[in-house]
């Protein structure tokens, strides 16, 4: 797993640690910073297409987005095998961009906060969407989002609690003495008395019931999950801290981990299952495996030359080497090499460095460890005899 976010102080020091903790068991093979500064994107796209990792958590702002999809719809990035999971800094923006954008990012699993509209919560946004466009024509219908309300929220009940406090009198009198020193933010009686105000907070805002329990807000945190599909999105479900996944928001017994309750997601590229999210990178070479041009038992190994440029093998050995393969969770794509001598005259010769492996019915030996490193063996080493059966 990738994990891509913007090169900013608050979202390097604040949000990552806490995302990349959270993704400890996901195994983040790589992280990238990007900064809005930079021309483009390229470099750090082709250093995460060439990797095996095809799964990308991206947080950053959404102009920032925009250019990122781009360019990974230029490389190919945004089809069959790659997932691309991106937060609420980018799906909470998803209604505010055009179809061109959405195009772009066809397939993303997205998440969002969520909270249900109060009646004062759709009053203010028609207010705030009207004074929006009077004042900025040019931008379109802007509709805040739950992190707005809660800033918008906080403010009030700072403005309520400083009502209640020595602190605006403390402002007022500075202020008239026009005396403003910056310094003023000392711990003093009134600034506790401003804190614990802030504490004691009990209303209802537009982010729902504001108040704080155990020197926290009690705001309870509801995440949409949805899917980039067409002209916008699917919404799938959500999720909530102690009931995991569901449908709805209704309570229920228990933590659904899985996202297999939410239904089929449509992944880049347009397949319904999932992605494996991890291949062969795009600059590695072929394996080449090595293998036995004559052998004594075909039942293990037997060696065909197709054309000069392909060679096909099969046999027992061959079904063991692929069965191998099969359980890899990344495609790692191979030739068959043949060779012509011994197997000792193979490894004595040092004529391995040619090969990546080697594939055959080869017995253990104490002399060719000196050369070679082997798999675990078909079958437990021993002596047989074979003799014929004497009726009595």
């Amino acid at each position: 797993m990738s994990l891509i976010y913007e090169d900013v102080e608050y979202t390097a020091t604040s949000i990552i640690p806490h995302l990349a903790d959270a993704l400890q068991d996901a195994d983040i093979d790589s992280r990238v910073a990007l900064s809005s500064y930079d021309s483009s994107f390229s470099k750090e796209l082709e250093m995460l297409r060439s990797r095996q990792s095809r799964v990308f958590v991206v947080h950053n702002s959404i102009q920032l987005a925009i250019r990122l999809f781009t360019e990974a719809y230029k490389k190919g990035m945004t089809t069959d095998g790659y997932i691309w999971i991106t937060t609420d800094a980018i799906t909470g923006k998803l209604d505010h961009v055009n179809s061109s954008v959405i195009t772009l990012m066809q397939g993303v699993l997205g998440v969002k906060n969520y909270f249900k509209p109060r009646a004062q919560t759709s009053d203010f946004i028609k207010r705030f969407q009207r004074r929006f466009h009077s004042e900025y024509p040019k931008e379109g219908r802007r509709k805040p989002q739950l992190s707005s309300f809660i800033a918008y929220d906080a403010i009030w009940a700072i403005a309520k609690a400083m009502t209640k406090s020595k602190v605006s009198g403390e402002l007022k009198k500075m202020q008239n003495d026009s005396v403003i020193d910056p310094l003023f933010v000392e711990i003093s009686e009134e600034v506790w008395s401003l804190l614990d105000g802030i504490k004691q907070s009990n209303f209802s805002g537009l982010s729902g019931e504001f108040f704080f329990k155990d020197n926290k807000s009690s705001h309870v945190y509801a995440f949409q999950i949805v899917n980039v599909v067409g002209k916008s999105y699917r919404e799938l479900g959500f999720w909530l801290p102690d009931n995991g996944f569901s449908k709805s928001l209704k309570r229920k017994e228990g933590n659904e981990t899985s996202m297999k309750i939410l239904g089929q997601v449509y992944w880049p590229g347009g397949p319904w299952s999932v992605p494996k999210g991890c291949v062969s990178p795009t600059s590695e070479k072929l394996l080449k495996v090595a293998v036995p041009a004559k052998t004594v038992f075909p039942e293990f190994l037997t060696v065909k030359k197709e054309s000069d440029y392909k060679t096909s093998a099969e046999g027992f050995s061959i079904n063991v080497f692929k069965k191998v393969l099969d359980h890899f969770s990344y495609s790692l794509p191979y030739e068959f090499i043949p060779f012509n001598c011994s197997y000792d005259s193979l490894l004595e010769h040092n004529q391995m460095r040619n090969y990546d492996i080697l594939v055959g019915d080869t017995s253990i030996s104490s002399g060719r460890y000196n050369y070679v490193e082997f798999s675990q063996p078909y079958t437990a080493s021993g002596l047989a005899m074979v003799v014929p059966v004497k009726s009595d």
